[in-house]
């Protein structure tokens, strides 16, 4: 496999900010490197990073083979889920990319052919993270939260503790199945 590594040159900074944003999920023969799509945006000594488009997924495997995944672009006009996402992998070797979005929590891609199921989540809330995909559930993350008024206007704080992880059963919704993937997830189309 082929190491990179990211130098400073005098005040350019733009590829180690380009790479420090990577995440990493890996099988025996493949590593998956998701690169946000970002660009760094300067106030005086201020840097923050504004988001700019999907996610990439570079794929190495160890017979030195590189390639690009495609990022699921479905309901991204009107959510941009499919940015700064995290990698892991579910229990049949597919990859599974976790959002910050609650409606689209994310996508699980199966690496040989690129067909994807897009996850979607029927009841948001702030509480509740996707973390990944176990079998044929999704895995949640419940923090802790106090709910209040404060000047008539609800008030949320969140923890970063968890009261509580779930395992939350898929279903079909719509489109063609992905042949192998979720295989005790029933297709009502067939």
């Amino acid at each position: 496999m082929r190491e990179f590594w990211a130098r400073r040159v005098g005040e350019d900074r733009s590829e180690i900010d380009r790479w420090g944003g990577a995440r990493v999920a890996c099988t025996d023969d493949l590593a998956f490197l998701v690169l946000p799509s970002r660009e760094v945006v300067r106030s005086g000594r201020i840097r923050r990073f504004s988001y700019t488009g999907p996610d990439s997924i570079l794929v190495y495997s160890t017979d030195d083979v590189e390639r690009v995944l495609a990022v699921p672009t479905e309901y991204a006009d009107e959510r941009a889920w499919n940015r700064n996402m995290k990698p892991s992998l579910d229990t049949q070797g597919n990859l599974v990319v976790a959002s910050d979005d609650g409606v689209v929590p994310g996508a699980i891609i199966d690496p040989r052919t690129g067909c994807y199921a897009v996850l979607r989540n029927r009841e948001f809330q702030l509480h509740r993270e996707f973390l990944g995909v176990y079998r044929d559930s999704a895995l949640v993350f419940h923090r802790d939260y106090d709910e209040r008024k404060a000047d008539g206007r609800r008030a949320v704080t969140l923890y970063a503790e968890a009261r509580q992880v779930s395992l939350n059963p898929l279903r079909h919704l719509s489109g063609p199945s992905c042949p192998g993937m979720l295989t005790s997830v029933a297709d009502p189309t067939r």
